[in-house]
């Protein structure tokens, strides 16, 4: 078996993926210990993917629903949505059964 030095692209390759591995690693954990967190209020506002895990819909269902009036938020090309406006939003879009 013979070993040869990586190359500065190969280093480069591999620090890139170990990078992207422990941020993914860090924020399951960060995100689990919040979900754990006993009484912790819930959260004002939303970030679009939080919204979606929120209201159990996809991306592309929420980008409709924000075409068709569903309130959002843009704050230095960031964008959220209000809780009390995502259930004010479904509230009105209740459908009565006859």
């Amino acid at each position: 078996m013979s070993l040869h030095p990586l190359t500065t692209d190969e280093l480069q390759a591999v620090r890139a993926a170990l990078y992207r591995d422990l941020r993914k690693d860090l924020l399951d954990e960060v995100q689990t210990l919040v979900a754990q967190r006993p009484n912790a209020p819930p959260p004002d506002y939303l970030r679009p993917e939080e919204a979606c895990r929120f209201m159990q819909i996809s991306s592309s269902t929420l980008y409709k629903l924000r075409k068709t009036g569903l309130p959002s938020i843009r704050v230095e090309g960031l964008l959220y949505l209000r809780v009390s406006d995502i259930n004010n939003f479904l509230a009105s879009q209740q459908v009565v059964n006859a």
